[in-house]
């Protein structure tokens, strides 16, 4: 591995990848892109050898009051040489910050939609199986088989802890 572009390298999956990526490969280069630098894209994508693709409007929820925002990054916005898609990426602080201050957990409505969790490096360990096995224009989904409603996180989190 030479030089990989990480896209959405700011956000909770993408800076776990670049830096599990150099922990793999510490002679590779890898250059994080953000919606901070857009205007790069081009160029970056036409000089280097891979690029993974984990870009993406996070917060789902948000998404029912304006879906096109949703449209434009996740969908139309969709540009890679080699993708692995995932399904929902959620972070779990907003349900544990409260609880270390003392405060009830947040729950959307019921808390009965259901998502399925995978652990960030089982992520990145697909992606890089991916990377050096994967065949260009296949498409490649990473995920755990592990089915919960935010409910019953927000009671394990809460039997956790």
């Amino acid at each position: 591995m030479q030089w990989m572009l990480v896209t959405g390298g700011a956000g909770f999956i993408g800076a776990n990848f670049a830096l599990d990526t150099l922990r793999r490969y510490p002679d590779a280069q890898v250059t994080v892109l953000d919606a901070l630098t857009y205007d790069l894209v081009d160029r970056l994508v036409s000089e280097c050898d891979t690029v993974v693709h984990l870009a993406a409007e996070s917060h789902v929820d948000n998404s029912i009051h304006d879906p096109s925002p949703f449209i434009r990054s996740n969908i139309i916005g969709t540009f890679t040489l080699l993708e692995a898609v995932r399904r929902h990426e959620r972070r779990l602080h907003p349900t544990i910050r409260p609880l270390l201050r003392g405060q009830r957990p947040k729950l959307y409505g019921a808390g009965v939609n259901v998502r399925e969790w995978t652990h960030v490096d089982d992520h990145n360990d697909a992606v890089h199986r991916i990377i050096t096995d994967g065949r260009i224009g296949h498409t490649y989904l990473v995920g755990s088989g592990d089915e919960r409603s935010n409910k019953q996180i927000v009671e394990l989190i809460l039997d956790l802890m």
